[in-house]
This record gives C-alpha cells, sequence and structure tokens, in this order.
C-alpha cells in the first residue's frame, strides 16, 4: 500500500498508481473539493487501484490503517503554518509521526518534500524524535524524476531549494528496545 497524504488533486498519486498497478495508493486530501476532483480523475483514467479519503490525515492514520499496512508514504509540500499561534495545525509533530511510523512495514520509507528550508529544520527535528524512524542515506533516496512531472516544472516561479527528507521505519533488528 502508498500512500500520499496531503493528495491536493491528485496528479502525483495517480502517477504512482499508473507506475504501481499491482499496488493499492490511497490519496488521503482534507479539502472535499479536491478529493472529489482527484477521484474523478482516478476514475476518467481507469485507475481502479487508486482511492481517496477526504478526511484529517491524522484519523485516518490512527484509526482507519492497520499497524504495519503501509510500504510507502509521501508527503510532499504540507502546510507550514507559518503564524506562531498556528503551529499546533502542522501535521508533521512528533505524536503523528509516531503514529505514522505504526502503521509503516518495517524498512518502509517516509518520503517529505518541502520549500520551506525552516520548515524543512523543524520537521527533521521532529522526525529524529521518534525513535522508530532513522534518516535513510541519500545513496538509496529514488530519483525525483521517476515521480512524474516536478513540482518545478508545473509551477515555475517557485524557489529553486527544494528541501527532500527520507527516512524509514526502522528494520527489526534496530528498533529501539530489541
Amino acid at each position: 500500500m502508498l500512500i500520499e497524504i496531503g493528495s491536493r488533486r491528485g496528479g502525483f498519486l495517480a502517477h504512482l498508481a499508473e507506475r504501481n498497478p499491482d499496488a493499492e495508493c490511497i490519496g488521503i486530501e482534507y479539502r472535499a473539493t479536491w478529493a472529489r476532483e482527484a477521484r474523478e480523475s482516478a476514475r476518467r483514467r481507469g485507475l481502479d487501484n487508486l482511492r481517496y479519503i477526504c478526511a484529517d490525515a491524522r484519523e485516518v492514520v490512527r484509526h482507519l490503517l492497520m499497524p504495519e499496512e503501509v510500504d510507502e508514504v509521501y508527503v510532499l509540500f504540507p502546510d507550514p503554518w507559518h503564524k506562531k499561534r498556528h503551529l499546533p495545525r502542522r501535521l508533521l509533530q512528533p505524536g503523528f509521526l509516531r503514529d505514522l511510523s505504526r502503521i509503516m512495514k518495517r524498512g518502509a520509507p517516509l518520503y517529505i518534500l518541502t520549500d520551506i528550508a525552516d520548515y524543512a529544520r523543524c520537521i527533521e527535528r521532529d522526525l529524529l524524535e521518534v525513535a522508530d524512524l532513522e534518516p535513510l542515506p541519500e545513496s538509496l533516496w529514488p530519483d525525483e524524476s521517476d515521480w512524474g512531472p516536478s513540482r518545478k516544472d508545473r509551477y515555475p516561479r517557485l524557489p529553486e531549494e527544494v528541501v527532500i527528507r527520507v527516512f524509514r521505519r526502522r528494520p527489526v533488528h534496530l528498533a529501539a528496545g530489541s
């Protein structure tokens, strides 16, 4: 199972579903309009292995997905919630990351991309607080060109810098407390 959290209108996940026809692909999107558009696009493209859930990702991860069920997780350009009073709204915080690691299979990768360097540092700090997650060496990262048209190609006025963080759930023999 491949999941994308914050799948927006579904373009990235549709590309993954096409490249992985035997994998169940799940998009979690909070905005009903975008989830509806993504579902319709998947239907038009005949992607039977692709589903969208319109809900808060925290609730889906905590209550709907089973432990060690997910093969790959993608969180691409999550909302940074810049204002100090909005920081609790940020999705990628230690509690959610612990919940996320619970649903990931051992060794499963977690891909996070952001174009905001300060936010990337906060995310990395929070990822390092989760004992069951570890950084994946850059030599093992996938080629981003395999992920379909880049965000930079679609939106040329974006900042040049895109920060990629790839972590994985620790293999059993490395798990804390083993």
